[in-house]
């Protein structure tokens, strides 16, 4: 693991930054990084640099991360980094500012050969390439070579001629290693504060542009973006006027992944006044059963939980409701994945007289349909299985005042590969699911989506070596892959029995701890998305039958930039998930 003089502290860093420090700490412990350093350019400015990485055995690279495409607009000149200055410029005069400093220090000792080059992790520039927009390949580490890094740091040092010595440590650590002893950082931040930045780079001006607005009903298919719009919309409203938002989920395991986002946020400062409360709708039937003195016990079997939540809960909430028992507590509500939450009845008879969810959402706010509400919906991803329905139309006649509707075209999740992958899937069946995606950014460069084909018996193994790869490749860490079953267990996947993947441990779980692999189904997954996704349990694509098409686009559409489908088994019945 290599060795850290870490400066600036991650919640000041860009996310591309903290991706490059990922993946310089997979080096081992003969080498030294300094994370962030001050420099003063040409004009005697106190700037700040990015990285400082000393070789085992000797030399420097100064190293800048820029995010994006790194691309220069020919008709303005302008670059696309965040001041718009040429990244080469900066580059020069941080390396000459760090040898000026080694000189400082060198004393009687020969001087340190220094490199520089720009960190662009998500640049993947084609084998061959001698420039990229004037810049010359040799100082550019793009996403392949910082995770082969050492291999293109022999390369670019023998280019350079260098020469080493035992002393160039000694004279790095006396002129950038003053603040402390170098420590092992085994890893920066987890998939949850990853999230966050990502939210927090998206900058959301859209909502910038609505401040003034608080009714909402925004649409966009999958990976477009609408939960960090609805998560940063919670926090803008708690901010305002101290308001109590109520964050209103369906999926359990995306509940409790928004939930630990806000708790994230609070602790940041990043929500001063007011409160966001994160429920599932199972938690909010649960807490209005509390409070109407209803006994809350879901059955255990698949059949009767699915009889309990769409046709029981909804008629006793029907009578809570009717019956006053419903209080207001809210000042704004907030719903994500809204398709999912009935504005009609799943059945409606005698014995069941089940209605619309809405009208008990409503009587929690204290100011009924006049509240501020958002609504955020892909009726595409509504679960075929699902009785009842979501309408736009029933839902905008209970509003007192029409909302701003918004459709996200610009789909932020995933690489290119993945993006081209999700949209060859297209068929009858999921063609709403796949006419939503939108198009990628440009600069989203990733590796190409794997389709290994295995019999049952041979999954174990295939994705033994997938996890492997990717671990080794440092494409991944174990946390951040997630294998995904059309099976709701592991003990009835092609998994089962098995406790470790790749020499590390499996545990069914979407939120593994540091060094283990996540399991889960693509039911349970809805909502979520992940760094890296393999998924297994189905048939081929050409032979997969009708029913199962949308459960597979749910599956590897939670991948963001690496996707693997071992796939070939026997079809199978779907499993019946439970309602909530």
């Amino acid at each position: 693991m290599a060795l850290f003089l870490r400066k600036r502290p991650p919640e000041r860093c860009s996310l591309a930054e903290i991706e490059v420090a990922e993946l310089l700490a997979m080096l081992d412990d003969g080498w030294l990084v300094r994370w962030g350093f001050i420099y003063q350019d040409e004009r005697g400015t106190a700037r700040e640099g990015d990285f400082l990485i000393s070789g085992p055995q000797g030399g420097v690279l100064v190293l800048e991360v820029k995010a994006g495409p790194v691309s220069l607009n020919p008709y303005t000149g302008q670059w696309s980094t965040a001041d718009g200055d040429d990244p080469s410029d900066q580059l020069h005069a941080e390396w000459k500012a760090v040898m000026n400093t080694l000189r400082d220090h060198q004393g009687q000792r020969r001087s340190v050969f220094v490199r520089h080059a720009l960190g662009t992790p998500d640049l993947s520039l084609k084998p061959g390439t001698a420039s990229h927009h004037g810049i010359p390949r040799e100082l550019i580490f793009d996403r392949g070579d910082l995770r082969q890094f050492k291999r293109v740091w022999d390369e670019r040092m023998r280019l350079g001629n260098a020469q080493f010595n035992r002393t160039d440590r000694e004279v790095f650590e006396s002129a950038f290693g003053k603040e402390g002893n170098p420590k092992a950082i085994r890893t920066f931040i987890d998939d949850i504060d990853r999230a966050l930045f990502r939210h927090t780079e998206a900058g959301f001006v859209l909502l910038d542009q609505l401040a003034h607005n608080d009714r909402f009903l925004v649409s966009g298919g999958a990976g477009t973006g609408k939960t960090w719009i609805a998560l940063d919309l919670a926090r803008r409203w708690a901010a305002d006027k101290r308001r109590h938002v109520l964050f209103l989920a369906y999926n359990l395991g995306f509940t409790a992944e928004i939930q630990s986002m806000v708790e994230r946020l609070e602790a940041q400062g990043r929500v001063p006044q007011g409160r966001v409360t994160v429920w599932s709708w199972e938690g909010l039937v649960q807490t209005l059963f509390e409070d109407a003195g209803i006994p809350y016990e879901p059955p255990a079997t698949t059949e009767a939980r699915r009889e309990f939540f769409e046709v029981q809960v909804p008629s006793l909430l029907q009578d809570v409701l009717a019956g006053g028992q419903v209080k207001a507590r809210f000042d704004a509500l907030i719903v994500d994945e809204a398709q999912d939450h009935d504005t009609s009845p799943t059945i409606t008879d005698a014995n069941h007289p089940a209605g619309s969810w809405w009208p008990v959402y409503f009587r929690m706010l204290h100011q009924g349909t006049a509240a501020p509400v958002a609504v955020f919906h892909d009726t595409a991803q509504r679960p075929s299985f699902r009785a009842g329905r979501f309408e736009v139309g029933e839902l905008l006649a209970a509003w007192d005042a029409a909302p701003v509707r918004v459709h996200l075209i610009q789909c932020l999740r995933y690489t290119r590969q993945i993006h081209a992958y999700l949209r060859g899937l297209d068929c009858p069946g999921i063609q709403d699911l796949v006419a939503g995606l939108g198009a990628p950014p440009a600069w989203s460069q990733g590796v190409e989506v794997e389709t290994v084909p295995a019999a049952p018996q041979e999954v174990p193994e295939r994705v033994s070596e997938i996890v492997s790869r990717w671990v080794d490749q440092g494409w991944a860490r174990p946390e951040q892959i997630l294998v995904l079953s059309r099976r709701g267990s592991l003990e009835r996947s092609a998994l089962q029995g098995l406790t470790r993947l790749g020499g590390h441990p499996l545990v069914e779980s979407f939120h593994p701890e540091r060094g283990h692999i996540g399991f889960g189904s693509v039911n349970r997954a809805k909502g979520l998305d992940r760094l890296a996704v393999i998924v297994i349990d189905f048939p081929d694509w050409s032979a997969l039958p009708d029913a199962e098409r949308a459960p597979f686009f749910m599956g590897v559409s939670r991948a963001r930039q690496l996707l693997a489908v071992v796939a070939g088994a026997e079809p199978m019945p779907p499993t019946t998930p439970p309602a909530a």
